[in-house]
């Protein structure tokens, strides 16, 4: 038996829980747009179909690789109805340009299993995700 109560108190924590990140989500891309952020979306109809945003940050210089920006892939998304047209692809594509534009040799992203076979066909390599701590 299902106690209602528990149930809809649930649900109002979970709603309550994904306005707390909307919120900071818009915050952090109004704050860092046009400077460490750069987005790019796909219009159909004017309406966004698809979207991908990068974040540049300073990362340490490694004996492979001794500049220091890197890139990391978010927010990859395709509406439902458009994907399998490549548009993925192609966001994917203007962001490796920009990159290459800007001295920016290292790209990183945490791929879905769906997403694996699309970033594969455009060069980019698995390596074991990174471990991470979260302060509480």
């Amino acid at each position: 038996m299902c106690d209602e109560t528990n149930s809809i108190a649930e649900v109002e924590r979970d709603i309550e829980s994904y306005k707390e990140l909307e919120l900071s989500y818009k915050y952090k891309l109004v704050s860092e747009i046009n400077k460490s952020c750069k987005a790019w979306v796909v219009e159909f109809k004017e309406n966004i179909v698809a979207s991908g945003v990068i974040s540049i940050f300073s990362f340490y210089p490694t004996p492979n690789e001794t500049t220091f920006m890197s890139a990391f892939v978010h927010s990859m998304y395709t509406e439902k109805m458009h994907r399998r047209n490549g548009l993925a692809i192609e966001i994917l594509e203007k962001m490796k340009q920009y990159c290459k534009k800007e001295k920016i040799r290292r790209i990183f992203l945490r791929a879905s299993d769906a997403g694996k076979p699309v970033y594969e066909s455009i060069g980019f390599t698995y390596t074991e995700p990174f471990m991470a701590y979260h302060c509480k």
